[in-house]
């Protein structure tokens, strides 16, 4: 293991930690705000996004994007903040204004669309404030709160299993 992977998984584990105490201090109601994350290999798009306003019954003005992406480019399909892969440094602290500003946030509820499969995303999962947080089945399950054990590639398969598990929770209407 490298020093870089060795700092960013120490300050993954301690951002968790910190995650772990700050939802025992929220309270769940209704979902009302909403943190997505997604990269540039999502399948999640604008059609998609639209689709999961409607089934969640919430309007735009609730949603907050968080796009990752490994170059920079002036192509961003969602608004919302982007943050590049070198923006977290080599002792996993993120040095974007524009995403410590997303980060100070705190979220409802989290959807994270990527594959959390590099050291780097994990960071900014654990980094989002959110009361319950939701992704594909992946390797790193002590980042969320439950995880749908669906392919990437089915986001609207996804969209709907999400809804049915926040219904049955009580989440939402």
């Amino acid at each position: 293991m490298g020093i870089q992977q060795f700092f960013i998984d120490k300050k993954i584990k301690e951002v968790a930690s910190k995650s772990k105490s700050l939802k025992e201090q929220l309270l769940l109601s209704k979902i009302s705000k909403v943190a997505i994350f997604v990269d540039e290999t999502t399948a999640f798009d604008d059609e998609k996004f639209i689709e999961l306003q409607n089934i969640i019954k919430l309007d735009n003005t609730h949603f907050s994007i968080l796009t990752y992406k490994d170059k920079k480019s002036n192509f961003n399909e969602f608004r919302g903040a982007v943050i590049l892969q070198n923006e977290v440094n080599w002792q996993g602290k993120v040095t974007s204004k524009e995403v410590k500003a997303f980060l100070d946030n705190e979220f409802d509820l989290l959807i994270d669309y990527t594959l959390a499969n590099n050291q780097k995303k994990q960071l900014i999962v654990a980094h989002i404030q959110a009361a319950l947080k939701v992704g594909f089945l992946d390797t790193n399950d002590s980042l969320y709160d439950f995880m749908v054990d669906i392919e990437s590639s089915e986001v609207s398969l996804f969209n709907k299993e999400l809804v049915r598990y926040l219904t049955i929770l009580k989440l939402i209407k």
